[in-house]
């Protein structure tokens, strides 16, 4: 192999991979919206201190001390980003230079000349690449002597610490900077690929020739392998401080980290690292004592259980044990891990989205104090902060211990693809959500937030310095020049000053008039505020000249003056930070740390993850529930249920904060690429979910649309209004009706992708909704036609807006399985029969007027087959009572899902079940006929209660009789069958109002073929239009073509029943001699007796009323009988109610008697129903004789 196999990149191309002056595509920005343009005013920012630098106070050194440190951050965070995103130059060429290096035994001089030929190219390709990476090493490491110069200067300065010339500001400026050291000293060890690109290229640019500055190289890249070089210089640097100055420093600085810590004094998520990790150095600075410092291990135990790594720049991190360690102070300190509440902290972020949009609207109104919307506002940074650090030590916990899976040798790819259980990924998804929502939202409202913050700010900062200092001057009475030399030109400097206004002259601490404070919209610079805190902490720390009396009289400073400096101080610790709220907003919203992986691909020496490595897809495909491992919840066919799959959206978002980075501080356009690519494949995805979202989006729509607003109502009282379903649909219908839909730079064609599984959804829906038919039969009906509507109005709606979906009906048909050639028994008829023959015939009672069954036991659906989740229980909620009555519209919404083959199958299978039914009564009657005597009636003089009280003893016995019950019970049974025959046959009536039925109204002829509607023409004029169509109307309908089948087929069953056995018949010639009476009228007499009986006593065995265990069936059984028989008469004549009603109206005695007035109350009930049964029945069976009649003529 030559060196023309080797392609270099250009160096142009290389300066285009990792400088990035533009952004190359707008969707990259934050959040994928466009980045806001914030104004700042002058000497707004913590780097621009000139204002305040060349005074004489003593804050100015200090200013000047953080403006170092501030330009010593940077130049670190440059340093580190720029390290971060190099990647291994050599590893892709090292095979191909080391086969070109080799050199044969037998050389020959042409040979020779090639191979040193080759040698110059390599040198000439690499000499660049090598020179560019020696740069950056080396002036990593000349920054990083300098900075440590700079801190042991600081520490060594005993004027610093023993005057008190120090502040919180100092300490927190020296542990950002120390935070960024670490992460350099860290970070060229952790990534080998820095020193083996050193040595390969060194080796390879000075192939075949001399190295001049060998020994420097060497120890660049002694420094570079080093562990803890720059810490160690450092401790090294230290050690000629004395040991009395290390431990007033340590006494200094650690326990104002420990306070930052405990009592969370930080803004920035990252300054919680920053500080624990200078104190992890102070021990190591100066070691403390265990037994005077146990504060100080109590305080690193407690840490090393909460935060048992300590991040330091995206996955790159140290274990907070191994560091402790290195102290030699505490060596028993055991590893553990880190327990956070994320349940917490969800419901903090929960919370503060319900309530922080009210508060803000009523903090603008002026109706909340300014103060109270800032502490508010400050704690949910703060919680975004924490919630931002669980997030990152989560994923770094479970990189640095990868579970054993001996299928993926990758230990990142173990540990992100497997490392993460289904409660771990499911807590990820919810806060991150959450987190980016908090974030939005105090983004959404910035413009109020800053002018609200701002309010508070400046009165704040201009009452202490207006007000609060010069009460300080005015209670000094020792050292008040002193005092006054610090006081009167920090106030003068940063005092908002009226033209006029006195700053001094009031000597009264009891009748002081507070100085006006005006409320402007320019906020108070961060930099005064720096200043101003600086200034007072000199004049409270422990060595300053004030404090320095041994007596407290003789100090310049009292105890009332000391705690109002420190209530400022407290107040205004985090003011700095919350001026800067953009920035702040930014750091604390971005996300892009749970994508990057560099120091990984050096870790696992590889060039490349795959996408599954990636934890923005792991989320994304949890979200979608689409690996089995991740999915446990499944509905009734099985299918994973998607439950978190609306929070898909939310992971993509960790794509844009990462492609933002990279453009902004990484600035490589080589990450941007990877990026992009990956949410490409990402975003392929999110097809189902946009399906989902749709469908539901639609569907709820479509619901709320159906429930009327009455029922609304009493069902939000049961519902959180927070789960009330929202119309999202209106939201989605533009977007739809595009061709093409851009997320994130990609083009995704919605109307293509989103159909098929659309069109799934429909289908599933339709088949769940149908399913209720097996478990609640016909009750069920009205919701299943209902939700079917839905399901269709939902279908319409998708497909004006642009989708094109299968034909409901054929959905519907697939589902009842009415599309195959057997369709006449599917299983919804099969369902019909049993629902109809066994569970409505023997577990519902009958009501008439109107005709309805209730069940003994109505069941409660779940909600998934009305909808997905609260939709679903609404609609179950608000269609429940229709499961708990069976009525006409029942039986009607099931005919219209049949076709006429299937009726008349079902009415096949019916008679089959009716003829067995009415078999068994017989069998009973027959061996209970006989007992059932009807004696003769007493005379109408007998008074009412003894013509009762006779019929009673007669009958009482049968109260009792299980043989009467289970008589009754067949003809519940019976009845209730035929009641539900008369119902299907209104129900089909109603269906089929075809031409045919028309014309039957129009020229209808009766039985006799006698046409009766032909004076229909008397109304239209002869000729017209109307009158010629009429008489075009070729088929008739008779008389007996229009008898409802249902009935008609079931009165022919018993009529044949009683024409072949006889049972029903009378043969007695005397009707009025009731003790000779034969027929089923004089039986009924009996039976109608004992069943009113039974309702007043409530016999039969069960706690509830006969009338509600046997229903009406009873009595529309008994009376469809005695109307086909034609017994009427007879009836009449037997009827002992009738007979006691009768003498009830002539014995006004009785009147008293509750019992008897039971009786007849309930008598009317049940000769009401008799004889409304006997109505329906008798003009059919009538009509159906006459045909008979005629047909046999």
């Amino acid at each position: 192999m030559t060196i023309k196999s080797i392609v270099f990149p250009t160096q142009s191309g290389i300066d285009e991979w990792n400088n990035i002056e533009k952004p190359p595509i707008v969707e990259d920005v934050e959040i994928s919206s466009p980045a806001s343009t914030f104004i700042h005013y002058t000497n707004m920012s913590y780097f621009h201190h000139a204002l305040f630098a060349k005074t004489h106070l003593t804050a100015s050194r200090e200013i000047n001390t953080i403006q170092l440190f501030d330009d010593c951050i940077k130049a670190a965070d440059h340093f580190i980003y720029d390290l971060y995103a190099r990647r291994s130059i050599t590893k892709a060429l090292l095979p191909s230079v080391d086969r070109s290096e080799v050199i044969p035994d037998n050389e020959t001089p042409q040979q020779a000349e090639e191979r040193q030929a080759r040698q110059a190219a390599v040198r000439k390709a690499t000499e660049p690449l090598f020179t560019e990476l020696y740069i950056l090493l080396n002036d990593c490491k000349t920054f990083a002597s300098d900075t440590v110069s700079h801190l042991i200067r600081l520490f060594s300065d005993n004027g610093v610490w023993s005057n008190g010339q120090y502040s919180a500001n100092l300490i927190h400026a020296i542990c950002r900077l120390f935070y960024r050291l670490a992460t350099l000293d860290e970070m060229h060890l952790i990534k080998p690929s820095l020193a083996n690109d050193f040595s390969n290229l060194m080796s390879y640019a000075f192939s075949g020739k001399g190295n001049q500055n060998q020994n420097e190289y060497i120890q660049l890249k002694q420094w570079i392998s080093a562990e803890n070089s720059i810490e160690n210089e450092l401790l090294d640097g230290t050690k000629e401080i004395p040991e009395a100055l290390r431990s007033k420093v340590f006494h200094i600085v650690m326990p104002v980290l420990i306070d930052f810590i405990e009592k969370k004094k930080y803004v920035v998520p990252e300054d919680l690292y920053a500080y624990l990790r200078t104190s992890l150095f102070m021990i190591r600075f100066f070691t403390p004592d265990q037994k005077s410092d146990s504060n100080v291990k109590d305080f690193l135990l407690n840490q090393a259980m909460a935060h048992p790594v300590i991040p330091l720049t995206i996955e790159i991190a140290s274990t907070f044990t191994d560091l402790v360690r290195k102290s030699n102070a505490f060596p028993n300190l055991k590893p553990t891990k880190a327990n956070y509440n994320y349940d917490q902290l969800q419901s903090e972020l929960h919370n503060f989205l319900i309530t922080f949009p009210a508060h803000i609207t009523l903090a603008n109104q002026g109706d909340l104090d300014v103060s109270q919307i800032y502490d508010e506002i400050l704690h949910c940074i703060q919680l975004i902060g924490r919630t931002k650090n669980a997030v990152r030590e989560l994923l770094i916990q479970k990189l640095l211990y990868p579970p054993d899976n001996p299928t993926i040798k990758s230990p990142f790819e173990r540990s992100v693809r497997i490392g993460f259980s289904n409660a771990d990924l499911k807590t990820v998804l919810h806060i991150i959500s959450l987190w980016r929502s908090a974030h939005d939202l105090l983004r959404d409202h910035f413009a109020t937030i800053t002018r609200l913050v701002t309010l508070h700010i400046n009165r704040t900062v201009q009452n202490f310095i207006k007000n609060e200092l010069e009460k300080i001057l005015i209670r000094c009475k020792k050292m008040k020049d002193q005092v006054e030399a610090i006081i009167s030109p920090l106030r003068e400097l940063t005092g908002d000053w009226m033209r006029g206004e006195e700053r001094t002259g009031q000597s009264n601490i009891k009748n002081f008039k507070d100085h006006t404070i005006l409320d402007k919209l320019a906020p108070t610079p961060p930099a005064t505020i720096e200043f101003i805190r600086i200034q007072v902490s000199h004049m409270i720390n422990e060595g300053n000249e004030l404090l320095r009396p041994v007596k407290p009289k003789d100090r310049g400073l009292g105890s009332d003056d000391i705690a109002a400096i420190n209530n400022f101080l407290n107040a205004s610790e985090n003011f700095e930070s919350i001026l800067l709220f953009d920035e702040v907003l930014i750091d604390v919203g971005d996300q892009s740390d749970l994508y990057f992986r560099e120091v990984q691909l050096d870790i696992n020496n590889v060039t490349a993850f795959p996408i599954r490595a990636s934890l923005p897809f792991v989320l994304c495909e949890y979200a979608l529930s689409a690996r089995k491992s991740y999915g446990t919840e499944k509905d009734q066919h099985g299918k994973v249920v998607p439950e978190n799959a609306e929070l898909i959206f939310y992971p993509l978002a960790i794509y844009d904060d990462a492609a933002n980075r990279a453009r902004t501080k990484l600035a490589s356009k080589m990450l941007m690429d990877e990026i992009m690519g990956e949410a490409t494949i990402c975003l392929s995805t999110l097809t189902t979910l946009i399906s989902d979202f749709t469908f539901n989006a639609f569907r709820s729509y479509a619901t709320m649309k159906y429930i009327p607003d009455n029922i609304q109502e009493g069902l939000k009282k049961t519902v959180d209004p927070d789960q009330w379903p929202q119309n999202r649909s209106y939201r989605l219908i533009t977007m739809i009706q595009q061709n093409s839909y851009y997320l994130h730079g990609q083009n995704l064609d919605l109307r293509s992708l989103i159909t098929k599984v659309v069109d799934g959804y429909m289908c599933d829906s339709v088949e769940s909704t149908v399913g209720l038919f097996d478990k609640y039969g016909i009750a069920s009906g009205i919701a299943v036609t209902k939700t079917l509507d839905i399901l269709n109005d939902t279908r319409r709606l998708l497909c004006e807006a642009g989708l094109t979906l299968m034909p409901f009906e054929l959905m519907v048909k697939s589902a009842l399985g009415i599309s195959v050639p057997s369709s006449f028994h599917t299983r919804l008829m099969e369902g019909l029969k049993e629902d109809i023959c066994h569970n409505i015939a023997y577990k519902c009672y009958m009501r008439s007027n109107p005709t309805r069954f209730f069940p003994d036991n109505p069941g409660v659906p779940g909600s998934a087959s009305f909808g997905k989740g609260n939709l679903g229980k609404i609609l179950r909620d608000a269609l429940l009572p229709t499961f708990s009555v069976i009525t006409n519209e029942h039986f009607s919404v099931i005919i219209r899902l049949l076709d006429s083959g299937t009726i008349a199958q079902l009415l096949k299978d019916i008679q089959a079940d009716f003829s067995k039914k009415i078999e068994r009564f017989v069998e009973l009657y027959n061996k209970q006929a006989p007992k059932l005597q009807r004696f003769k009636d007493e005379p109408m003089n007998t008074p009412s209660t003894l013509v009762f009280d006779r019929f009673e003893g007669a009958y009482r016995f049968f109260a009792e009789d299980t043989e009467i019950e289970k008589l009754f019970k067949a003809m519940k049974a019976l009845g209730n069958i035929m009641s539900i025959a008369s119902m299907l046959d209104i129900s089909i009536a109603v269906k089929k109002l075809t031409k045919m039925h028309i014309a039957g109204f129009l020229r209808g002829s009766s039985i006799d073929g006698k046409e009766y509607n032909d004076e229909i023409f008397n109304f239209l004029p002869e000729g017209s239009v109307a009158s010629d169509a009429i008489k075009r109307l070729d088929e008739r309908v008779t008389g007996k073509d229009v008898h409802p089948p249902f009935i008609s087929a079931l009165i022919r069953q018993i009529y044949d029943t009683s024409e072949k056995t006889g049972i029903f018949d009378e043969r007695a010639i005397n009707y009025l001699m009731f003790e000779t009476l034969t027929g089923f009228a004089r039986a009924w007499s009996v039976l109608e007796f004992v069943f009113c009986i039974n309702c007043v006593d409530n016999k039969m065995g069960s706690s509830l009323s006969p009338l509600q265990v046997y229903g009406e069936g009873v009595m529309f059984i008994a009376g469809a009988i005695i109307a086909i028989i034609e017994q009427e008469n007879i009836h009449f004549a037997t009827d002992i109610g009738r007979r006691i009603m009768r003498v009830k109206g002539l014995d006004f005695a009785s009147a008293n008697n509750d019992r008897l007035a039971r009786f007849c109350s309930l008598y009317e009930l049940e000769s009401s129903s008799l004889h409304w049964a006997i109505s329906v029945i008798s003009p059919i069976a009538k009509q159906m004789k006459l045909a008979d009649q005629y047909e046999d003529k």
